[in-house]
């Protein structure tokens, strides 16, 4: 994955650097945090692919919507708010209850 974002000849010249740090300990640190990097960039990707293709899915229902309401032969498309099962136990009506 490495490979394929920075370019082979960057990333083995990191290697080469890595390797020429003198204190055993801080190579092996930063060894671990590199790999710690490529595992987090990989769950990155694979929640960025979710993510779009719930995007996709999102847009692909809104379209359908959108053109069900348009297209279709009838208006019968009334707007029901949550609070008028409310509204009707009482006798009021609301603004949208009636068709124009």
């Amino acid at each position: 994955m490495v490979n394929e974002i920075a370019g082979g000849q960057q990333v083995q010249s990191f290697h080469i650097l890595i390797n020429e740090i003198p204190d055993e300990w801080i190579r092996e640190s930063i060894l671990k945090q590199i790999a710690k990097l490529q595992q987090l960039m990989e769950e990155l990707q694979l929640r960025n692919n979710i993510n779009e293709q719930l995007l996709k899915d999102a847009l692909s229902f809104t379209q359908q919507m959108i053109n069900q309401v348009t297209k279709s032969q009838t208006n019968h498309f009334n707007y029901q708010s949550p609070g008028s099962q409310q509204q009707r136990e009482t006798g009021s009506k609301g603004f949208f209850d009636t068709r124009a």
